[in-house]
Order: C-alpha cells, then sequence, then structure tokens
C-alpha cells in the first residue's frame, strides 16, 4: 500500500510538473536595446537574465505549493496501517512472522530445534477468530481482523503425528501478542433511493455491504472489481476515491429475463 500510495504521488508530480512547464512566463516589455550600445551585448544578457530571475522564483514556489496539496490530498489513505513481514520471536523452539495489512494478518511459523524435520504441523489459536487449526511448516494462516481490534493474542504449539490410531505428540503452548493497527480505519454509512450501505475503507481496500435494501430477489453491485450479484463485496481501488453502483432485482419466469431497478451510485469516501 504504501508502495501504490507513493506511485500515485509520483506520477500527480510528473503530471503537475509537466502543467507548470507548459504555462508562458510573463516577461516585461524589453527596452535594454533602446538604451544599451548596440556592441555591449554580454550586458543586454546580464539584464534579460536578472528579469526574469523574479519569474522563475516564483514558478518554482508555486510548483511547491501545489505538490504539497496533491500529497495532502492522499495523505489521509497513505495512513492506513500495515507492515511488512517481521519476526515476532522464538518461544518454546517455536518462531513466528507476520505481516498486517487491508484488515488482514498473516502468520506463518518455523521450528527452532534440532528435530525441526520431525514436526509435521503447528495448532494455532487466535482471540482473532474461534476454533483451533492445523497448519504445516512454512504455511501461512491468513485472519481477518474483526474491527476495531488493535492486537490479536495468538496461540501456537508444536507437533508430530503418530502412527495410525495413535495421538499426535505435541509440545506446550506459547503465546503472541501481535499488532493490528486499525486507528486510521474509516467507517461510512450512506442512505440513498431504499439502499443504505456501509463502508470500511483501509487505505485503498474497501469492505462493502448493503445494510438495506429493497424487497427483491437478488442484488447486483458494480465495483472496481467489476459486477458481482449479493449483498456485499471487497475491493481495492486507486486514487483518493471511487464510486459503488447497487440495484435491486427480481427473477423473470422461465426463460424471461430479470426486471430491476436504475442504478443508485455511492461515492466513497
Amino acid at each position: 500500500m504504501v508502495t501504490i500510495e507513493r506511485v500515485n504521488v509520483r506520477a500527480k508530480q510528473r503530471a503537475l510538473t509537466e502543467i507548470l512547464a507548459r504555462l508562458p512566463r510573463w516577461r516585461p516589455a524589453d527596452r535594454s536595446d533602446a538604451c544599451t550600445p548596440r556592441g555591449d551585448a554580454a550586458v543586454v544578457q546580464a539584464a534579460r537574465q536578472t528579469r526574469r530571475a523574479p519569474v522563475s522564483t516564483l514558478k518554482w514556489i508555486f510548483s511547491v505549493i501545489a505538490l504539497t496539496i496533491a500529497t495532502a490530498s492522499t495523505a489521509q489513505f497513505a495512513q492506513a496501517a500495515s507492515y511488512g513481514t517481521r519476526p515476532f520471536g522464538c518461544k518454546g523452539m517455536i518462531c513466528l512472522n507476520a505481516s498486517f495489512a487491508e484488515s488482514t494478518l498473516r502468520v506463518s511459523y518455523s521450528f527452532d530445534g534440532s528435530n525441526a524435520n520431525s514436526v509435521t504441523h503447528f495448532n494455532v489459536r487466535s482471540s482473532c477468530f474461534g476454533g483451533q487449526l492445523d497448519v504445516e511448516p512454512g504455511k501461512v494462516v491468513t485472519i481477518g481482523v474483526p474491527e476495531g481490534r488493535t492486537s490479536c493474542s495468538v496461540s501456537t504449539q508444536w507437533c508430530m503425528r503418530g502412527p495410525i490410531g495413535l495421538r499426535s505428540i505435541c509440545g506446550q503452548w506459547q503465546q503472541w501478542n501481535v499488532d493490528t493497527p486499525q486507528n486510521d480505519v474509516k467507517v461510512i454509512t450512506k442512505c440513498r433511493d431504499a439502499f443504505c450501505m456501509r463502508a470500511r475503507v483501509d487505505g485503498h481496500f474497501v469492505q462493502f455491504k448493503l445494510t438495506k435494501f429493497p424487497l427483491s430477489t437478488h442484488r447486483n453491485i458494480r465495483s472496481p472489481s467489476g459486477q458481482t450479484e449479493g449483498s456485499a463485496v471487497n475491493f481495492r481501488f486507486a486514487g483518493t476515491s471511487t464510486s459503488v453502483l447497487v440495484q435491486s432485482c427480481n427473477r423473470g419466469g422461465f426463460l424471461e429475463r430479470s426486471s430491476c431497478s436504475s442504478w443508485t451510485t455511492f461515492d466513497i469516501p
């Protein structure tokens, strides 16, 4: 996400620079030839450069202001909390790596012991999901983090599968608290044309859901990821804003097409 934001900002900077380069320069009336001897070309040139200097300075100032505005327009999205894969240390010969982005926590495990090849799997539990998972070494566990959670506790134990009919041999449970910063996540709710929606915006990742809609057999949603049938969709978008279109439909009879309402547009954010 940080890389996308930087690409977006750099693209805007290049576009603004090109626009400013095309602007005509204002120049004061050049009367130097009327009062300067024709033979003193160096003096004439120096005088012209001196008069042009303030124009170049003003142009530079306007460029800085314009680029600052362009950067600020995407700053609110660049602040979406995330971090790449990083180690969270080893406990009881189990090492944890984790990353967090777009409201999703990804964790993986390795065994830091002499019998690493004998470990067949890890049992995983977390405060951010119910139940227990059986994970092979090196496999990534994807956890959708509930809204508002700023951390998830993750508990793990290593295991070696026993012969058929015998239980696995497992080590002790080890626990980590993994950061899941969501302070900059935005929640948007809007209603229009008998539709109500809720969108959770994390940087350029959106979780969109219809919370109210007219009585119908199904709904269609158009987003940057395409058109889908249902009441919810997740998607990514570029830039500082996007739009989602929704409509309600009723299925027709045999060999008849569905009848649908006109599209209703929701702007995000």
